[in-house]
């Protein structure tokens, strides 16, 4: 195989025949940007300007030379592996073809075509903001109100059209690598990877009870079987290439659509036998593959038939155990044994499921990996930008990195962006995230032609056959809300898009994920509870989006009502930090009900409600800097409100899901996202690095906000209590020491106790409640940690008590604008060499922040209660200069 990339420097020219310099992979505004011609759209609202740009059609222009090498195949084929979305492509003055779906690759006969040298590639892509408008004018579909009308006929990003976090960018442009393909006579279309998992007796794994054990143990044996296929052979030149090559959707595009597989062969190009012989050869001598193990030991495999990996070393999530890592290597060999072509694929040896099974409470639902069911602990992830350009490995290992240091164990990838690209499995690989992957639709109704499901149907073979191999891969998910929002009647529901849901998305969709990837579970929609339009949000089924804490207004306390099987969905906002906010405003814009911030806030009246609730929990902020953090506290109360009493919850698989919408975002927001747009880490990400911990000890309160009280009920005795949970996700039993004082604000001990706990692997255990009516709730505060060793630690110094930095923690029994706060006096000092800094208290302090008056630092903990004391915290990145400390008592 012959490959040549394409990719580099072209000119794009705009609808008034301007013309601009720039890279592809690139878009309509990467090349404007790098060429300073327009304005960052990030900016204030610099948005509106950019999506005028995008009303005209951009013809994008690569003048080329053709290698000899490539010109002296059989076969020489021009691929795209992501055009953004509906173009025209043309070689050298001939029309060759057309797509109309980002999330798909396209391969074009260019045999006969190509030049020697001077060779003209011309993209003309059509105005996605336009061809919407047409589409919605002659027939409207129902969708989100935040996005543009019409885009759910467009397989493009949905997201790029307006969403409740994102702003209307629909750039266009060639997302993706671009290259020119060259054999002669056979090519691999398809490697299918397929695992065996056998008990000591040979018996199957999957479902049998003692599973789980005798993975842990490295008991199960393992049987492997990789396929890989190839294209019939022919020396008929471009007339065989050209039979290979696929047409689809000329009836919604009116001209002929070449689909092709990709380079690593996750593709197969339609119309094509799936032969494996090969010019009549024997496959056997044809196809050679090799398994490398993470030792570097190599094994050698028949084409199709089941190997037996000797001493094989499980993939677990995070947390649960290691992920080793094995490499698949498939070379097509020609006559004289030369290597034509080589694939390889790492993958992890595991069992992957989700355990539904009736119970008392209605029916589990919970991830299962080699036999061992566990609390998925995750967040939600849309695209990293909405210039797709900006995407880089280096940036997805980043914020993939701080899912593991925070103990995620899982990640759902939400269907109204883009299937995520190799890298981002390679590092959920790597890192034990398990991957919920959405397919590519959300919140609207789609076309229901044979041509639309022709389209799709290509779409996600070629996703699946892309993704499927990977550990990481825990569930393939049909869309994302559309069946609850088909069963409530939403989005302008009636009987004809009743039954186009149920067609697309328990027929359709369905029917290619069973051919395609058998092995791995899929789901009909999220929240879901099992299809059929039979309630979707069953609390005691399935997986549940939970919006009443912040779209419906009610309190945090609200969560402890319900003890969801999977929750799949549910967040908070806040705003994200001052460096970021001057990142796109300018100082008079910095008023969160300004212009501006209210352009970076596309839920609409969210700034309003973030101070409804703020003014329930906190005192009003003297500051807008102030504001801003109080705003990421209440975030992280709330999410770790939910969390804490979920995983608490746990027994008995009942509830075995908590992921947070969301994690990133993708532009500088107001949001509900934990990390921002450059990755900076709100508090709660800090929050979730502790209440995400494998042993975590939390505290329910009972109090005046759990009892519906406000200073102004009737005076009466209340009872007031707390009880404390030790959770333990992981295979050892926990023998802990738990230590609690109540303490008042000035960090004096009122009361304290002692429990010798004993928790079991994968469970939760509770503890007696404490009473703490006999106290002055204003003042008095519960502080709780885990002791180190077996209850040998003295229990005299607040958070030295604690084992670590997520071990430890205090609840307050009344708001925290009603609690009588001493000044904590807090106090920081500085160590350049060790790149350290210790905050000292000369009182209780609640959410200390250490952060970076002038830019932005990161450490070890921080947003974390302490008592009278001092603390040491490792500084992990940003400069140590201009560093200022806050707590709850600044507000």
């Amino acid at each position: 195989m012959k490959t040549f990339t394409l990719d580099g420097t072209w000119s794009m020219l705009a609808p008034d025949g301007n013309k601009t310099e720039g890279k592809i992979p690139g878009s309509v505004y990467s090349f404007l940007l790098d060429a300073g011609k327009m304005e960052d759209p990030f900016y204030r609202d610099n948005e509106y300007k950019a999506l005028e740009l995008v009303k005209g059609d951009y013809t994008f222009v690569k003048a080329f030379d053709a290698d000899p090498a490539l010109l002296s195949q059989n076969h020489q084929v021009l691929r795209f592996d992501g055009v953004d979305t509906i173009s025209d492509i043309y070689l050298n003055g001939m029309w060759i073809g057309s797509t109309m779906d980002m999330h798909t690759a396209y391969e074009f006969d260019v045999r006969g075509l190509l030049l020697e040298s001077g060779n003209e590639l011309k993209v003309c892509i059509k105005s996605p903001t336009r061809w919407i408008a047409q589409r919605d004018k002659e027939h409207h579909l129902g969708g989100s109100i935040e996005a543009m009308k019409g885009f759910s006929y467009l397989r493009k990003a949905h997201c790029m059209f307006g969403w409740d976090w994102g702003p209307r960018l629909p750039d266009e442009g060639i997302w993706k690598d671009v290259t020119l393909l060259g054999w002669n006579d056979e090519r691999i279309t398809d490697v299918r990877i397929h695992q065996n998992h056998l008990l000591e007796d040979g018996s199957a794994a999957m479902g049998a009870s003692e599973h789980a054990a005798q993975a842990k143990a490295g008991r199960v044996r393992v049987q492997l079987t990789v396929k890989a296929e190839t294209s019939a052979s022919s020396t008929d030149g471009a007339d065989s290439c050209a039979a290979a090559l696929h047409s689809v959707g000329a009836a919604r595009s009116s001209k002929a659509v070449s689909h092709g597989i990709d380079s690593a062969g996750s593709g197969e190009a339609a119309g094509q036998t799936g032969s494996n012989q090969i010019c009549g050869r024997d496959d056997a001598k044809s196809i050679r593959i090799e398994l490398t193990a993470p030792d570097g030991q190599v094994f050698c495999m028949k084409n199709g038939e089941p190997f037996e990996v000797e001493r094989p070393q499980l993939w677990w999530p995070n947390g649960l155990g290691d992920q080793p890592l094995y490499t698949v290597t498939v070379s097509l060999l020609g006559r004289e044994g030369e290597v034509i072509e080589r694939q390889t694929r790492r993958i992890g040896l595991r069992t992957m499921t989700m355990r539904r099974k009736k119970d008392q409470w209605g029916e589990t639902f919970a991830t299962e990996a080699n036999g061992q069911t566990f609390f998925a602990m995750g967040a939600d992830y849309i695209p990293e930008d909405n210039i797709l350009s900006r995407r880089s490995p280096e940036r997805t290992k980043r914020m993939l990195g701080y899912c593991r240091e925070s103990h995620f164990n899982a990640i759902r990838v939400w269907g109204g962006g883009f299937y995520p690209d190799d890298w981002f499995f390679d590092y959920c690989d790597e890192y034990g995230l398990v991957v919920w992957e959405d397919l590519m639709f959300a919140c609207a109704f789609y076309p229901s032609d044979e041509a639309f499901y022709d389209e799709i149907r290509e779409e996600i073979r070629q996703n699946v056959r892309r993704i499927r191999h990977h550990a990481s891969l825990g569930l393939w998910c049909c869309n994302n809300e559309m069946e609850g929002f088909t069963f409530d009647g939403g989005y302008e529901c009636n009987a004809v898009t009743k039954a186009d849901y149920l067609i697309q998305n328990e027929y359709v969709i369905p029917q290619i994920l069973k051919e395609e990837d058998p092995d791995t579970f899929w789901w009909p929609s999220s929240p879901s509870s099992g299809g059929k339009l039979d309630n979707p949000s069953d609390p005691s089924r399935g997986d549940v989006h939970y919006w009443n804490v912040w779209h419906g207004g009610v309190p945090f306390t609200e969560y402890r009502k319900f003890r969801f099987r999977y929750l799949s969905e549910f967040g908070f906002q806040s705003f994200p930090c001052l460096t970021t906010v001057k990142s796109f405003t300018e100082p008079q814009d910095r008023n969160i009900f300004s212009y501006v911030m209210e352009m970076h806030q596309r839920n609409a009246g969210a700034n309003g409600k973030i101070m409804m609730y703020l003014s329930q929990n906190y005192r009003y902020p003297e500051t807008f800097e102030n504001l801003l953090y109080a705003s990421q506290l209440l975030q992280a109360e709330a999410i770790k409100y939910g969390v804490e009493h979920f995983r608490r919850n746990r027994n008995d698989d009942r509830c075995m899901g908590a992921i947070y919408w969301q994690l990133n975002d993708i532009w500088p927001v107001a949001s509900w996202a934990s990390l921002d747009y450059y990755y900076r880490w709100k508090a709660l990400q800090y929050y979730a690095k502790r209440f995400f911990a494998p042993v975590m000890l939390s505290c329910e309160e009972n109090g005046m906000a759990s009892q519906g009280l406000t200073c102004i009920s009737e005076p009466e005795p209340h009872t007031y209590s707390a009880r404390l949970c030790l959770t333990n996700e992981t295979w050892d039993v926990q023998k802990r020491t738990v230590a609690w004082e109540l303490r008042d604000e000035s960090s004096c001990i009122l009361k304290s106790g002692r429990i010798e706990a004993e928790v079991k692997p994968f469970s939760s255990e509770w503890f007696d409640a404490i009473d703490v009516s006999d106290a002055d709730i204003r003042s008095a505060h519960l502080h709780y940690a885990l002791l180190k060793g077996e209850g040998t630690q003295g229990a005299a110094d607040g958070a030295d008590l604690a084992e670590d930095d997520t071990a430890q923690g205090s609840v307050l029994f009344v708001p925290a604008k009603h609690y009588r706060f001493a000044d904590p006096r807090l106090k920081l000092d500085v160590n350049r060499k060790d790149r350290t800094v210790t905050v000292t208290a000369e009182a209780y302090a609640k959410s200390v922040e250490i952060y970076s008056a002038g830019g932005y630092v990161r450490l070890d903990d921080n947003f974390f209660d302490m008592e009278k004391g001092s603390r040491t915290l490792q500084i992990l990145e940003g400069d140590m200069d201009d560093l200022k400390v806050r707590s709850v008592f600044d507000i």
